[in-house]
C-alpha cells in the first residue's frame, strides 16, 4: 500500500500513513548504521520485475546517468529470487533484473539494510530494503537468454543533480514553519496538487492559529484556488489575509508585497487590467525599496506586469517587462527553475500573438525542457507546454504525427492530474479530436486561441 501510494502520489493515503513511513525510514537508517560497521566487501544485490517498455526505454537512453527511486525498494542477495520475480518478457512488459553494486567506501545518502531476520520470507529471500529516494548510476544493460530478460547494471550512488539541489535549497525555506498541515500543503502546491492542497489549508484554518499564520494560510489557500481558476474564492482569501496583516504592519511593509502581487494576478484573470496593474506596481514599489532586495520577487513583479500589459494589448511594454524578468531570473535563479519556464511560456504566447510562430515554438520548447527537468511528471504545467507546442505546430503546418503526439502527452498528464471529465482534460481531448476529424475529411483545422499563464509567486 505504501509503495503504491508513493508511486502514484496518492496524497491522502500518504498523509494517513505518514507516521508509519517516518518510522520505517528511521528503522532502516538505524539498521544501516549498525550493519555498515560490520561489512567491508563489495556487495551485489538484485531486484527482478516486469517493466513497461516506455519506462525501460527511458533507462536505455540514459546509460551513464542517474536513476532515482521514489519508493521503498525491496532487493535480494539471491539472484535466483530476482530472476523468479522478473519472469519473462511479453508484449506489454520487459523482464528486468537489476544488479546493484554497493561499495562500502563512504556512507550513503540513502540508507539500506538487510531485513531477512524481520522479513516474512526469512532467509529464503535474503531481503535487503532501500529507503525512499535512493539514487543509482546506470552502468550498462545486457540482453540475456535471447531477450527473455534484460540485466540492468547499477551502482549505488551518492551523486545528485546539482540543479535539482539548487531548487531544493530554494524550496526548503518555505517549509520552515511550525505547522505540519501547512508544510504538507506547500509540498502539494509544488507538485501541482491544488485541489488536495486546498482541502489541507481549509482544514488548517479550522484550528485556532496565530494571526500571522492565519494570514499565510489564507495566501496559500488563495494560490490553490487561483490555480483551479476559482478566482472569487481566491479574492476573498487574499483580502482577508491583507486585513489581518494591516492590523500589525504599515501599508508599504515588505511582507505585503506577495499579497499585492497575488491580488494583481486575480484581478488580471478577472479582466480588471487597471486594478491588476495598480496592485502589481504597488508590489514592485515595495520590493524595490527594500534594503535587501529579493530579486526573485522583483522578477515576479516584472513578469506579472508584462502579463497585465499583454492583456491590455500593450505589446512593447509587455515584451520589455518579460525580458527584464528573464534577465533577472537567469542571473539569480538555477537555470531549471520553474519560474524561468513561465517567462519563456509568456514570451511564447506574445510571439504567437504577433504571428512570429518560429520564435513562439522556440520559447515553448525551452519552457517544456525546464518543466520536464524540475516538475513532477504529471504536473499540469507540462501538459500546458505540450498543448502550446501542438497549437503552434499547427500554425507552422508541421506533420500531423508530431502535433498528435503532443496532444496525446498533454491529455495523458491532464487525466492523471485532473481526471478524465475535468474541463481542462476535455478541452485537450476536443482539440485532438478536431484535428483527427479534419485530417480524415481533409477539412481545415479550427485553431485554438492560446492563453497566457500568469505567474503567482507565494511567500509561504
Amino acid at each position: 500500500m505504501v509503495n503504491k501510494a508513493l508511486r502514484v502520489q496518492d496524497i491522502e493515503t500518504l498523509y494517513k500513513l505518514r507516521t508509519f513511513i517516518r518510522d520505517l525510514h528511521s528503522q532502516i537508517t538505524e539498521y544501516y548504521k549498525i550493519q555498515n560497521l560490520e561489512r567491508a566487501e563489495i556487495r551485489c544485490l538484485y531486484r527482478g520485475q516486469g517493466m513497461l517498455k516506455s519506462e525501460f526505454n527511458k533507462i536505455k537512453s540514459n546509460i551513464g546517468g542517474l536513476l532515482s527511486v521514489t519508493n521503498f525498494l525491496s532487493t535480494s542477495a539471491n539472484p535466483g529470487v530476482a530472476l523468479a520475480f522478473a519472469g519473462e518478457s511479453n508484449e506489454e512488459l520487459i523482464a528486468i533484473v537489476f544488479e546493484i553494486q554497493i561499495h562500502r567506501m563512504t556512507l550513503m545518502n540513502s540508507p539500506f539494510a538487510c531485513i531477512e531476520n524481520l522479513s516474512h520470507f526469512g532467509e529464503a529471500e535474503r531481503e535487503w530494503l532501500f529507503s525512499m529516494g535512493s539514487v543509482f548510476r546506470i552502468l550498462h544493460i545486457d540482453r540475456c537468454e535471447e531477450g527473455k530478460y534484460y540485466k540492468v547494471h547499477l551502482t549505488l550512488s551518492n551523486e545528485q543533480d546539482e540543479e535539482l539541489n539548487k531548487l531544493a535549497r530554494l524550496i526548503e525555506p518555505k517549509l520552515q514553519i511550525p505547522n505540519p498541515i501547512a508544510v504538507f500543503g506547500i509540498l502539494l502546491l509544488e507538485m501541482g496538487k491544488n485541489e488536495i492542497a486546498s482541502k489541507f489549508y481549509e482544514r488548517a484554518l479550522q484550528f485556532d492559529v496565530e494571526p500571522w499564520m492565519r494570514s499565510s494560510l489564507l495566501i496559500n489557500l488563495a494560490e490553490s484556488y487561483m490555480n483551479m481558476q476559482q478566482f472569487d474564492k481566491a479574492l476573498v482569501c487574499l483580502h482577508q489575509s491583507l486585513t489581518i496583516k494591516l492590523q500589525f504592519v504599515a501599508s508599504d511593509n515588505w511582507s505585503l508585497s506577495t499579497i499585492y502581487n497575488n491580488l494583481g494576478s486575480v484581478y488580471g484573470s478577472l479582466g480588471e487590467s487597471e486594478t491588476a496593474l495598480a496592485y502589481y506596481e504597488k508590489a514592485l514599489e515595495i520590493d524595490l525599496k527594500s534594503q535587501n532586495p529579493d530579486y526573485k520577487n522583483i522578477a515576479t513583479q516584472m513578469l506579472n506586469l508584462g502579463s497585465a500589459y499583454f492583456k491590455a494589448d500593450q505589446m512593447k511594454n509587455s515584451k520589455d517587462h518579460y525580458q527584464r524578468a528573464l534577465s533577472i531570473m537567469l542571473e539569480h535563479l538555477p537555470s531549471n527553475h520553474p519560474n524561468i519556464a513561465v517567462v519563456y511560456n509568456s514570451l511564447s504566447t506574445l510571439y504567437y500573438a504577433e504571428n512570429n510562430f518560429e520564435e513562439s515554438l522556440s520559447m515553448s520548447r525551452k519552457s517544456l525542457d525546464i518543466r520536464l527537468a524540475s516538475l513532477s511528471e504529471n504536473h499540469p504545467s507540462i501538459a500546458e507546454s505540450y498543448i502550446n507546442i501542438a497549437i503552434t505546430l499547427m500554425e507552422l503546418a508541421e506533420e500531423p504525427e508530431e502535433i498528435l503526439e503532443n496532444y496525446q502527452k498533454a491529455i495523458t498528464i491532464a487525466c492523471n492530474a485532473f481526471g478524465k471529465n475535468h474541463p481542462t482534460t476535455e478541452r485537450y481531448q476536443r482539440l485532438m479530436d478536431n484535428l483527427v476529424e479534419a485530417l480524415a475529411s481533409n477539412d481545415p483545422v479550427e485553431h485554438e486561441t492560446r492563453t497566457e499563464t500568469t505567474l503567482v509567486e507565494i511567500d509561504r
